[in-house]
């Protein structure tokens, strides 16, 4: 194993966290991530996929994702170099074979339409991505026309003419909705009950104190992309990456836990008080606020 699988391993186990919690927050496949840590880099889907993948994944470990990536590429390259194939310096055919070249560029064709079929099924049908969202427009020429669905027009009575034969029934007098009747009888009502208002009388301003916090409230501010588990009353109420900038609340009535993944990307406020940095950059720092130990002012 070198260093980039290795740097992920070991940031991964220092913060005590399994390969299944990842997949459960970035989404990405454990095999994936084992293929990551190990560098069996020919079990990765496509580059664009597989770089994505390194990002999420430095992202919720805390390290710089565009570092981790340069690793990646960089060893990537190493294997790619190592397991080259051999070109042959001499050419197969001494002489050109007569419609040799109709022959090549029909296969090259044959091979890019199966290819271009095979990456489309492997990303819709394995991965869950359409690589290509194309919405085709019919031309105008085009027989068969999308119908949007209008109103059945009602037929009118034909006028009774010279040999007419049919006869037409009178048309039924249309009854009042029950949403008129009603509408009308809340009218009636309150036209027939309508008595004058008066103004009401202004009450009486309270001079009790603000009645103080109960329970427990921690407000977060993150500094810095870092991996956070909070848990109120015993309860995991969030698990995941915040990233610089983001601002979360959590309240308890007995007790709130929380774990970071890098202690230095977060700020607390707890009940209205400020508390001091957690540890330093990269570090993993847990801690617990209940109604005996809150920060005093």
């Amino acid at each position: 194993m070198g260093e980039f699988g290795t740097r992920l391993r070991e940031a991964r186990e220092q913060q005590g966290i399994t390969l299944a919690q990842v997949e459960g927050v970035t989404r990405i496949r454990r095999v994936f991530l084992q293929a990551l840590e190990e560098e069996r880099y020919d079990e990765l889907p496509a580059a664009v996929y597989a770089r994505a993948f390194v990002r999420s994944y430095a992202r919720f470990l805390g390290l710089d994702p565009e570092e981790m990536l340069a690793a990646f590429q960089e060893a990537a390259g190493r294997s790619q170099a190592a397991t080259a194939p051999r070109v042959l310096n001499e050419p197969l055919l001494r002489r050109p074979v007569k419609g040799a070249w109709t022959g090549i560029f029909r296969g090259f064709t044959i091979v890019m339409v199966f290819a271009l079929l095979g990456l489309w099924g492997y990303s819709y049908f394995y991965l869950g991505v359409n690589p290509w969202p194309i919405e085709i427009a019919l031309p105008s020429w085009w027989p068969i026309k999308a119908v949007s669905p209008t109103a059945t027009p009602t037929p009118s009575p034909t006028p009774r003419g010279v040999g007419a034969t049919a006869t037409l029934a009178p048309t039924a007098t249309p009854t009042p909705t029950v949403y008129e009747t009603v509408t009308e009888t809340l009218v009636s009502l309150a036209t027939a009950t309508r008595e004058p208002t008066q103004a009401p009388s202004p009450s009486p301003t309270s001079s009790l104190s603000p009645t103080p916090i109960s329970g427990i409230r921690v407000e977060a501010e993150v500094l810095a992309d870092t991996y956070v588990a909070a848990r109120s009353d015993g309860q995991l109420t969030f698990e995941g990456i915040l990233e610089k900038g983001d601002n979360r609340v959590w309240i308890a009535q007995e007790a709130i836990s929380l774990r970071v993944g890098n202690a230095a990307g977060i700020k607390l406020v707890v009940n209205g008080v400020a508390v001091a940095p957690l540890g330093q950059a990269g570090e993993v720092a847990t801690v617990e606020y209940t109604l005996n130990n809150l920060p005093k002012p």
